[in-house]
């Protein structure tokens, strides 16, 4: 198990001037894991000042793109020799089962390495030596996906020659801890890198530090009103990596085989705590009936329990308070007239914080369930009249990640996707999951800045 005792700061462990840990326990088996401390004012600007003083040395910031290119490199290397053993310490932290802990981890080698590549293209071509460091960058990793959000602030913003402060969760302040040791191994100058572990209240001191150039967060949507409030009073920065539930919308004419086959265990993924899970699902009202049982059918096939049983698609939420407030979002929309078809969170006797597969109907899209995310293995299907109300209820839905329309009329299903608003659509898609690689690629630049010189003739 995992025992850290001290933050990481200036390039080594430094014993906290705050003095609360956060202790984490397996949400499965009530097993612990470890602990960590948990920032105190003091501790956050302990890590603002090494960061700033990194900065001035310029021995990060100042470094050629080439050569921090090839520290990157070497960080990437190790990083990839210990994603085994990361993916294990993550379902033991999280109780996401093994197989989507592994997918994810997947599209984070995938993101990562398109993000390196493009790096490397960009090693001695005319931009290389124009783009300046933005500063200190904090960035806020989000608990449902710790270690996808932490590399993809991590990569862009030392690339950038920033220097940064990584912020774990307290629900899952383990995994990303590793990255200070692996990033010091492969010769990151002190004080460039720090890690703290951040409250909410943590956080919005973060973003109310005038020093921060950039605020970087990963997450859920209920926290980033506060933070942006506290950002806008020091004029400084803010980038948000917002998560949410992607949208489906099935045309009236499209093949519902292959969206079932599309969604598979995919609906619940990471058990309905993915970062972007495909389970808002927009029907004509005609074919919601055919849709709910479709559905039925494949919630009651997926294996509920221990999530280190590779066979396992639903495992334990990450705490009870989540369960439970799941359940209260439930009974909310049933109260409002939405039909519970299957409901997961019954009396079978079951090990951790579980919520089994559960699918909604009859949702209307004003219901809470639909503008609060239950984060469980929650899918809900709204019915509705004709496109025009299909795309007016899709663009109203809170977050939109990501979409996916189905159509056996590929120039219908293109129509309806460019009158969306999300980030990524995709037409007919045979897997719908989060494109962890095309949210690397917004994020290519988003610390630095184009430094144009001009000098005027007297």
């Amino acid at each position: 198990m995992l025992s850290y005792r001290r933050n990481f700061i200036d390039g080594r462990r430094q014993t906290p001037l705050g003095r609360l840990r956060v202790e984490v326990r397996s949400p499965y088996d009530d097993a612990w894991l470890g602990q960590a401390p948990l920032a105190s004012p003091a501790d956050i600007e302990l890590a603002v000042q090494a960061a700033r003083q990194a900065l001035q040395r310029r021995s990060w910031s100042g470094a050629t793109h080439q050569a921090r290119l090839a520290i990157l490199e070497r960080f990437w290397s190790l990083y990839r020799a210990q994603v085994d053993e990361l993916v294990l310490l993550s379902v033991r932290q999280t109780a996401v089962p093994v197989t989507a802990a592994r997918d994810l981890m997947a599209q984070v080698l995938e993101a990562g390495e398109a993000r390196l590549a493009q790096a490397r293209r960009a090693v001695g071509g005319p931009r290389a030596d124009q783009r300046q460091s933005a500063g200190i960058v904090a960035a806020i990793t989000a608990w449902n996906a710790t270690q996808p959000s932490a590399v993809s602030w991590l990569l862009p913003s030392l690339l950038a020659g920033c220097s940064m402060i990584l912020a774990l969760p307290p629900a899952c302040p383990l995994d990303g801890q590793w990255l200070g040791e692996l990033l010091a191994e492969a010769g990151l100058p002190d004080g460039v890198f720090n890690i703290v572990v951040a409250d909410d209240a943590a956080c919005l001191g973060m973003a109310a530090h005038s020093e921060i150039d950039w605020l970087a967060f990963s997450g859920p949507a209920e926290l980033a009103a506060d933070l942006a409030r506290a950002r806008a009073a020091t004029g400084k920065s803010l980038v948000l990596g917002l998560h949410g539930r992607a949208t489906g919308i099935l045309l009236p004419d499209a093949d519902l085989g292959a969206v079932i086959s599309a969604l598979g265990p995919r609906l619940f993924l990471a058990s309905g705590q993915g970062p972007s899970n495909p389970s808002r699902l927009l029907a004509p009202r005609h074919r919601q009936a055919e849709l709910v049982e479709a559905l039925s059918s494949l919630a009651r096939t997926l294996p509920v329990g221990d999530p280190r049983d590779a066979r396992t698609v639903i495992g334990p939420l990450i705490s009870e308070s989540a369960r439970m407030r799941a359940a209260s979002l439930l009974d909310e929309a049933a109260a409002a007239g939405a039909e519970i078809v299957v409901r997961g969170d019954d009396a079978s006797p079951r090990q951790g914080a579980v919520m089994g597969p559960t699918l909604v109907a009859n949702v209307s899209p004003t219901m809470t369930l639909v503008h609060s995310e239950p984060w469980a293995p929650v899918a809900t299907v709204i019915p509705y009249g004709d496109l025009d109300e299909a795309i007016a209820i899709a663009n109203a839905l809170p977050g939109r990640p990501s979409a996916a329309v189905w159509s056996e009329e590929p120039s219908i299903a293109l129509a309806v996707a460019t009158r969306l608003r999300a980030a990524h659509v995709a037409l007919n898609p045979k897997a719908l999951v989060a494109d962890l690689a095309a949210v690397a690629r917004e994020r290519e630049e988003p610390f630095s800045y184009l430094q144009v010189l001009t000098c005027s003739e007297s």
